[in-house]
């Protein structure tokens, strides 16, 4: 395996495996949950609803704490059957973005492992990658985990690296969360949405638009 590097603004790192999120990163169905989360909240008669910057900032998979926020007082199971309604199938109905197999395909030409990590289904999530010709790229999946700090850690464990030499991609403000916790650099993607400067706030060591911009921080 060749020595890549990460080059960031604040230096440059020695990256042995890349990890990625799939809602919002892999898939366009960042935006639309936000949307479904609209409508879940004010059908449960919400006294507000957040914008996506603070979507981005705010929302963790504890959803009683986050409902109450906006005036909520539900279980985890009535916010969920509500959402559901909205998001039934849209997620793995949805396309890869037009950048993911290319960018997949060019780590794999520069032998570099690849991780995803998901809070959906860890069978969903993997039926999803074969339907469309990504699996074959990815080294570890980690379905089905709210801890994405813990399935950062397992995935390079797999894989063979130490989490310091990884870096994990992410939309949401609790994907930087994790990397820094589980050690890993953190890299937020905005999919063009307005959440730079949240994911910033965050701890993003690099916010981008696109893959490609990902891609060509990478050198040997």
């Amino acid at each position: 395996m060749n020595t890549l590097y990460l080059r960031l603004p604040n230096g440059s790192f020695t990256l042995k495996a890349a990890g990625f999120d799939v809602d919002g990163v892999l898939r366009d169905t960042g935006y639309p949950a936000y949307q479904f989360l609209c409508h879940s909240l004010r059908e449960l008669k919400a006294h507000s609803t957040p914008t996506f910057s603070k979507f981005v900032r705010d929302y963790s998979h504890d959803l009683e704490e986050f409902c109450a926020k906006y005036g909520v007082i539900c279980t985890t199971a009535d916010y969920l059957q509500v959402y559901r309604r909205y998001s039934d199938g849209h997620h793995d109905s949805t396309e890869p973005f037009l950048d993911v197999l290319p960018t997949f395909q060019l780590l794999h030409l520069w032998e570099m492992p690849i991780f995803v990590v998901s809070s959906h289904n860890h069978d969903a999530v993997a039926m999803w990658l074969e339907t469309h010709g990504l699996n074959k790229y990815v080294g570890h999946i980690s379905g089905s985990r709210t801890d994405k700090a813990d399935a950062v850690r397992e995935a390079c464990d797999a894989l063979g690296t130490d989490t310091t030499h990884a870096c994990y991609i992410g939309d949401w403000g609790a994907d930087m969360h994790s990397a820094i916790e589980a050690k890993a650099i953190p890299l937020g993607i905005t999919r063009g949405h307005e959440s730079r400067e949240a994911l910033m706030d965050m701890g993003a060591a690099h916010v981008f638009d696109h893959l490609p911009e990902f891609t060509e921080l990478i050198g040997r």
